[in-house]
């Protein structure tokens, strides 16, 4: 179908004798983001015993494609999306040694992504309402946690988003809204939802 498409419009085009259009769009380059200061738990290990780690990153920099070296050997590692920590275990060969060891984290940002349009499920006047955009798009990837912001529109009188992605409140009056978001993540990375329609019932 793209290919067809293709091919009309470049007909089109010769037999209108129409000037070739140019027009420029801007986006923005951000470093990787930093995995900041790692903090294992615990921090002291016995010699010749294996015993499960823990690592948080102070930004938040982890996701499921980190893999890490305790000296020089691998370190199976399990990413937690709940706490956003790395987990494993170290072998008593790992711990043979006395003194310390150099863990080496090594972790690429997925990239950051979601489903579109949305559509917030319906409210009614009067009744409580919640709604989470982090659920309903799916949202994933890039490097937690997100920022969510309104970029179009308004939303209906009685509600408001949170900059966790949460739309609630108790909406005040019937009738239909259209609005826009924006989600960041904490490297700068940034996501644009095409409007989104929520109607309100009486």
């Amino acid at each position: 179908m793209r290919r067809i498409l293709a091919i009309a419009v470049l007909a089109l085009l010769a037999i209108t004798g129409a000037r070739a259009q140019t027009q420029t769009t801007t986006i923005t380059i951000v470093a990787p983001a930093s995995l900041g200061t790692i903090t294992p738990t615990p921090q002291h290990f016995y010699q010749n015993t294996s015993a499960s780690i823990s690592l948080a990153s102070s930004t938040s920099g982890f996701n499921a494609g980190c893999t890490a070296l305790a000296g020089s050997t691998a370190l199976p590692l399990t990413y937690s999306t709940t706490t956003l920590a790395l987990t494993g275990t170290l072998t008593a060969a790992m711990t043979s040694t006395l003194g310390s060891l150099t863990i080496t984290v090594t972790c690429t940002p997925s990239p950051l992504t979601l489903n579109t349009p949305v559509t917030l499920p319906n409210g009614k006047v009067g009744i409580s309402y919640s709604a989470s955009l982090l659920t309903l798009t799916g949202l994933s990837g890039g490097v937690p946690p997100y920022t969510w912001k309104l970029s179009s529109g308004s939303l209906p009188a009685g509600l408001s988003l949170s900059s966790s992605g949460l739309v609630s409140g108790t909406p005040s009056g019937a009738g239909s809204s259209t609005f826009g978001f924006t989600v960041t993540d904490s490297s700068g990375v940034a996501l644009n939802l095409v409007p989104s329609i929520w109607k309100e019932t009486v």
